[in-house]
C-alpha cells in the first residue's frame, strides 16, 4: 500500500483496488473510505500530491496496464489527476487527452490554414 496525505485526508491504493480516500479527525483515520476513484488500479499505483500551498490540491496516480508478470511498457500507462479533497472527481486522464485534443469543437478557428507560401488575409 502507498499513502499520501493532504488537508485532513489520506489516500491509499493497492493492487486490484480503487484509490481510496479516508478522513482524519483528531489523529484518527476513518474506518471506511469517504471517497473512491471510479477506476481500478490492477497492479496498484503510487499516488502523489501537488498543491498551491493549502489549496488547489491534486492527487496524481499512474495506472500500469501491463500485468505485474510482464515487462513494463508493453502497454501505455495512464496518468490520472484527481481533486485532492474528493478523489471521485477525476480532473484528467491521459487516456482521454488525445481524443479530446482532436475534437473539432476544440479548434479556435473555423477557417482553413493558409496555403504554404501564401499570406492569410
Amino acid at each position: 500500500m502507498q499513502y499520501v496525505y493532504y488537508s485532513g485526508k489520506t489516500n491509499e491504493t493497492g493492487s486490484g483496488d480503487y484509490l481510496k480516500q479516508y478522513s482524519i479527525t483528531d489523529g484518527v483515520v476513518s474506518a471506511a473510505p469517504v471517497e473512491l476513484t471510479k477506476n481500478l488500479f490492477l497492479v496498484g499505483s503510487t499516488p502523489s500530491i501537488s498543491a498551491d500551498g493549502t489549496g488547489n490540491g491534486i492527487v496524481w496516480a499512474v495506472e500500469r496496464k501491463d500485468p505485474i508478470s510482464t515487462r513494463p511498457g508493453t502497454q501505455p500507462a495512464v496518468l490520472y489527476a484527481y481533486n485532492a479533497t474528493d478523489v471521485s472527481d477525476t480532473l484528467y486522464s491521459s487516456a482521454n487527452a488525445a481524443q479530446l485534443r482532436d475534437q473539432p469543437a476544440a479548434r479556435t478557428s473555423s477557417s482553413p490554414p493558409p496555403s504554404p507560401g501564401k499570406k492569410s488575409t
